[in-house]
């Protein structure tokens, strides 16, 4: 996997985890949604990096 594409995959499910985190502190549902955004976007890079 490209360094940055592995760069830019690591940062999205990063931020996925820290929304999920918020959505346990607050019970606020739109954490989980942009934690579901991040995690789509980690996918897309993965079938990316496969093509």
């Amino acid at each position: 996997m490209d360094k940055t594409m592995n760069r830019l995959q690591n940062v999205s499910v990063n931020n996925a985890l820290l929304e999920i985190n918020d959505w346990q502190c607050s019970g606020d549902v739109d954490y989980l949604e942009s934690a579901v955004a991040y995690l789509q976007s980690a996918i897309k890079l993965e079938e990316q990096n496969n093509e």
